[in-house]
């Protein structure tokens, strides 16, 4: 990837997302900079209550096709409504790009009182 430009989809989302998809973009960032691996090209794509406002609609048709163009994608949380009827986002781009695994990695500290083994 040395001199070339990948590009992710970034979802900001709702409530802290907005921070939470900020930072991990800086973080990304740094890491492909310091590995001297090219740069990164962000391109929004919205979902949430964002794109509600600005489409109509809390996961529109152009945020499916920038995220299968790219690939890649990074989401901040995205608010389900409560009530009958609604689909989450989350549900929705699990469908759309068969997706089937939410691998969130735990580690183990020795000496701290934890659930885990």
């Amino acid at each position: 990837m040395a001199g070339t430009e990948k590009e992710i989809a970034f979802m900001r989302g709702d409530g802290i997302g907005p921070e939470i998809v900020d930072n991990s973009k800086r973080v990304v960032d740094a890491a492909v900079g310091k590995a001297g691996a090219g740069s990164i090209k962000w391109v929004e794509a919205y979902a949430g209550s964002d794109a509600e406002e600005r489409f109509g609609n809390r996961l529109p048709d152009q945020t499916l096709e920038i995220i299968k163009r790219c690939r890649v994608a990074i989401k901040g949380p995205i608010e389900t409504p409560v009530g009958k009827g609604f689909t989450s986002i989350n549900v929705r781009l699990r469908l759309a790009f068969d997706l089937y695994a939410n691998i969130r990695p735990v580690k183990y500290f020795p000496g701290i009182v934890s659930p885990l083994k």
